[in-house]
């Protein structure tokens, strides 16, 4: 009886380890005390463990190293091909591409490194996303110090609600500055059509290049390399202080439309426009401006400057009739000055 048992157990054990090699069991997490060969920016090179990396895994680096910091110590693991499509998924990669992402595909310090890169971050199309971990998923997020902008655009106030400080600009994005109010973001990065210079947010279109955006922060702009600037640009600059436009094609508060009304900031006070031609009304509900300078304009109809009780100084190629207890004289290059006198 012993016999036919043996001999049973061993035709199963064949059949098991033919089975196996036909049909491999999927990739488990690493074991806790699998090697990693960690470089360390000293020259130095070491074997770690999961268990002593723990709680020194920072995250994922640009060039997908996982980054790894030991007190003074800065050090690099590389990493695995599943690591590197899951990483520029999430830096560049569509929803539909992102819910397919597993991270059960990766060793311990890479799942570890990937959280903590994009832990902090909440992925927006139609709704918020974030990686947890193993997946990517809707998510009920507070909090987030950075929002990726997929597809679409985002609620009014929800970058201000999770107190967001980076923004990042998709290509399918439809975004506009009215999503910046009241927010703390004070980084950006886009993908074309978007562009992100300094502190502005540009889009390039068949028509030329729009101004977007202006990040709120922001207190003195100088602005060029624009063809036209988008209505309400600068609604989000509450604190802004002096503007410096290459040109103006529309009425300065129209730049602080907030969708209902213009929003144009108190502590606005400073402007320059280099060309272009302004109308009448170009500095309606403006009544705040101290100093304008419009050395370079080409046309400035007449009434401009008419019942801005807080105007300081205007400089100007064309004549200002309409501003009494000014004096005036001619500047070098030919434009006039004109100073409050009382």
């Amino acid at each position: 009886m012993v016999r036919p048992l043996r001999t049973l157990f061993g035709v199963l054990t064949a059949i098991g380890l033919f089975a196996l090699l036909l049909f491999p069991l999927p990739r488990l997490h690493a074991r806790h005390g699998e090697k990693a060969t960690c470089f360390w920016e000293d020259g130095s090179v070491s074997e770690e463990a999961f268990c002593d990396l723990a709680a020194d895994v920072v995250g994922v680096t640009e060039n997908c190293l996982v980054e790894v910091k030991r007190g003074t110590h800065v050090g690099h693991i590389a990493p695995s091909k599943a690591l590197i499509e899951a990483y520029n998924t999430l830096r560049g990669g569509s929803l539909a591409e992102m819910l397919r992402l597993d991270g059960r595909m990766l060793v311990v310090w890479e799942m570890s490194a990937l959280f903590r890169t994009f832990s902090s971050t909440v992925f927006y199309d139609d709704g918020a996303f974030a990686y947890t971990g193993p997946v990517f998923e809707r998510t009920n997020a507070l909090a987030a110090r950075e929002v990726r902008l997929l597809n679409g655009g985002i609620p009014s106030g929800y970058l201000a609600s999770l107190g967001a400080e980076k923004l990042h600009l998709s290509p399918s994005a439809q975004f506009s500055a009215s999503m910046l109010l009241g927010s703390a973001v004070s980084e950006a990065e886009g993908r074309a059509p978007y562009a992100v210079e300094g502190n502005v947010i540009f889009l390039d279109t068949a028509g030329g290049r729009r101004l977007v955006a202006v990040l709120p922060h922001v207190e003195t702009l100088a602005a060029d390399g624009y063809d036209y600037l988008d209505r309400g640009a600068l609604v989000a600059c509450q604190n802004l202080r002096t503007l410096d436009l290459a040109s103006c094609s529309m009425d300065l508060a129209a730049l602080f439309y907030d969708g209902s009304g213009y929003a144009v900031p108190e502590s606005f006070t400073t402007v320059r426009i280099r060309s272009g031609s302004l109308s009448s009304t170009a500095f309606y509900q403006c009544p705040q401006l101290k100093r304008i300078n419009l050395c370079g304009v080409e046309a400035v109809e007449d009434g401009a400057f008419a019942g801005m009780s807080s105007l300081l100084e205007v400089h100007t190629p064309y004549g200002g009739g309409d501003l009494v207890g000014f004096s005036s004289y001619l500047a070098p290059c030919g434009c006039t000055i004109y100073r409050r006198v009382t």
